[in-house]
Order: structure tokens, then sequence, then C-alpha cells
């Protein structure tokens, strides 16, 4: 039988793209496991006298927050900012970095082959790739892979990259009009919400404008943060937006934005948003 994670490990840093998600901590190593969204690799552990070794440590567990009187005392500020960013939640996981449901697949461990060998082996196309020494190991279990089927999907992915690269330069060319408020279905106040995210720093802000069945502006909030990345800005500004009605006592709310990924997993569906965001809904 293969041992798949033995077998690609010969291909791939397995530890620079897996992460631990933090849940209750206890199974998680501070200083050699990678357990920070944004950090590559474990934090470098200081001299002190006594360091706690696993993230549990790290956490009040009667409250599930984090200790910030520790992590001050042990981390500079950056990693201290990145820590507090984690959402804690049911247990620990072990998560595959490269698809946004944090499990693994082989189509996203051959793009990974293919980005690793790149950075090492860049061409003038990026297409003159030697996988001879990828196919040619003596594992009996691929013998029975369907060489025509493997040569589709590449020639599949190629193709759908090729429409998107078409599909984004045409968007380019035309002018964007934007979607004209419409009066909430539902009979209660709608609250429109969007954030703005600056990838370089983590920074991130956000708008909300509420508006009643009759078009008339209710109030207008506004603010700024952190995030991992876009989509959960978009949440934590819809967490804003919720957090906003609940002050002003309303009890039902149509929350309105583009970003679909992010209304779907309001409905549920939070296969439709990363693992990193999915947590900060199930947690309020």
């Amino acid at each position: 039988m293969l041992d798949l994670g033995r077998y690609l490990s010969r291909f791939i840093n397995c530890e620079k793209h897996y992460i631990l998600e933090v849940g209750d901590g206890s199974t998680i190593k501070i200083w050699r496991d990678n357990w920070i969204p944004g950090i590559q690799g474990p934090p470098r552990a200081p001299i002190i006298a006594m360091n706690p070794s696993h993230v549990n440590q790290l956490i009040d567990s009667n409250i599930k927050t984090w200790r910030l009187d520790m992590l001050n005392a042990i981390f500079d500020h950056d990693i201290v900012s990145a820590i507090t960013e984690i959402t804690i939640y049911g247990k620990d996981k072990l998560r595959w970095k490269p698809t946004d449901n944090g499990q693994f697949s082989v189509k996203t461990a051959y793009k990974v082959i293919l980005n690793d060998y790149l950075v090492k082996h860049p061409t003038k196309n990026n297409l003159n790739i030697a996988w001879n020494s990828f196919w040619n190991v003596n594992y009996k279990v691929f013998t029975e892979v369907n060489v025509s089927s493997i040569i589709n999907t590449i020639i599949a992915e190629l193709g759908s990259w090729s429409a998107s690269v078409t599909s984004i330069q045409s968007s380019n060319n035309n002018d964007i009009i934007a979607p004209l408020w419409t009066v909430s279905t539902y009979n209660v106040d709608k609250i429109n919400f969007d954030a703005a995210f600056i990838k370089d720093s983590g920074a991130y802000g956000f708008g909300l404008i509420c508006k009643n069945i009759s078009g008339i502006c209710n109030g207008l909030r506004g603010g700024y943060g952190k995030a991992l990345d876009t989509e959960q800005a978009e949440v934590r500004a819809l967490l804003e937006a919720v957090l906003w009605a609940k002050e002003q006592g309303k009890l039902s709310i149509h929350p309105e934005e583009e970003c679909s990924n992010v209304i779907n997993a309001l409905n549920g569906k939070f296969s439709a948003i990363k693992w990193t965001t999915a947590n900060l809904i199930l947690t309020h």
C-alpha cells in the first residue's frame, strides 16, 4: 500500500503547506508546529526562564480567549497581532493550506509541485517540465492510473486558466455599472456592508449603511481592523453589521453584500468560504 504522505514528501515540502488549526490547542506545540496563519513556520522561541510548550497554555480555557498578558510577555507585536486574530473553536485540526476548505486533494498537490518546480527551475514558457522524476517511481499503485485522464485534466486546467485571463482582460475594457439599491423583500431594514483589504499590512476598513423599507437612511458606520485576506475582511464587516443591528435593538435585518460566498456561508453553506474564515461565523 502506498503511503501518500511519505511519497509526496519526496516532491513537496509538506511542513510548508500544512498548518494546524487551533481548537483547544492541546495537541499543538508552540515552537515546533506551523499554527499561526500568515506566519511561515513556527514562531521563534524567546530566551526566557519558563517557556510554555503547547498552545493551550496560551488560552484561557474558561472563556475561550487568548491570554494577552502571556502573549505580550513572550512574542513581539506582529506575532501577538496574528495570534489574536485566530478564532478558538472546536478541536485542533490539520489543514492543507493550498485548498480553501483545508482538505488535501491530489489536484492541489499537483499545482504545488508545479509551482515549487518552476520557482527552482524557471523556463521560458513555464511548461518545459521534466515529470519523469515524479511518475517513474516503483509503486504499483500508479500502474492503474489512467494517463489519458490526467492529461485531459491538465489540458482542462490550462483552458480554464486561459478563459479566466481572457475574461479579466475583457472586463477591464468595459465600464463597470454598479447595481441599483433595492428595497428588502423581507419587510425589514437592510444593511449593506463592504470591506477593503490591504494585503501587505493585513489591515482592512469596512463601511455599513442601514436603510428602511422606504429607502430612508437610518445610519452609517465604518471602522478598521486586521484580517488574513479579503474574504475574512468581508466576514468581519458582516459581523460588525450584526453587532450594530443588535445595538439598535433590531431583531431581524437583511444583510446585503456583493460577495456571494459570504452570504452563502451566512445561510449555512460553510464550504463556500475558507476554513480560516468559517469559524468567525460559527462562534458568533
